[in-house]
């Protein structure tokens, strides 16, 4: 875990599944000497955030499509990577990117693809197919 993060919940299940935290508001500079905040990021974590806050610029892409990975209302997200999130009423994204993906292997032909398909509206589609040898395991 990333000595920013604020552990809210023992119920971390593995590399993917990280267990849940508090959003951490502490900010410092970064590389580029802004202001941001210390963690930016919450990939495959679930994170709580205090109901009507405003968080700019944060990764909280989830491993597994459509993830009820954040715990706040009435949020809104500003360029943040919302990859797997699954979206709440209340919450208002400007310029986050948001979609569901999700990676399949798939043998067609005697020959092993790396699948990823992009969520449209509940039809999963494909956007990109690549080779790959036989005893290749997804991440």
């Amino acid at each position: 875990m990333h000595i920013e993060a604020i552990p809210y919940k023992n119920d971390s299940v593995d590399d993917v599944h990280r267990g849940t935290v508090k959003f951490n508001f502490e900010k410092g500079k970064d590389k580029w000497g802004r202001q941001a905040y210390k963690m930016r990021n919450y990939s495959w974590h679930k994170v709580k955030i205090p109901n009507g806050s405003m968080i700019e610029g944060v990764n909280f892409k989830q491993y597994d499509p459509h993830t009820d990975a954040i715990e706040g209302e009435n949020l809104t997200f500003i360029d943040c990577n919302m990859v797997n999130v699954e979206k709440h009423a209340s919450w208002i994204y400007v310029g986050s990117y948001e979609v569901h993906v999700k990676k399949e292997l798939e043998e067609h032909g005697g020959e092993w693809y790396e699948v990823l398909y992009r969520d449209e509206g509940g039809t999963w589609t494909e956007v990109s197919r690549e080779w790959r040898p036989a005893d290749y395991e997804l991440d």
